[in-house]
């Protein structure tokens, strides 16, 4: 289906709402001199969760396709359908 080519590894949001990589490099920041809502703040925790529910998402299919598991045709296809939205196709 494709690979994922963003920032691997896990990611984190600190207390302003910034996400970045385990080794400290910036995913997505918020602008200087705003304060971030709440709503920001959950935006950031998403964003940061993106890349293991990408990965996850990848092995549940790998699991059906390899016949280890059974899921819905409207779940496979909706999980494809999100897995080439976070890759970009």
């Amino acid at each position: 289906m494709g690979e994922f080519k963003g920032t691997h590894g896990s990611w984190v949001v600190d207390e302003s709402g910034d996400v970045s990589s385990e080794d400290g490099r910036a995913i997505i920041a918020v602008i200087a001199g705003f304060e971030p809502s709440d709503e920001d703040r959950e935006n950031a925790k998403l964003i940061a969760a993106a890349p293991d529910l990408l990965e996850v998402l990848q092995l549940i299919l790998s699991y059906h396709d390899d016949g280890n598991c059974a899921l819905h045709k409207e779940d496979v296809v909706m999980a494809r359908n999100a897995i080439k939205k976070a890759l970009g196709q």
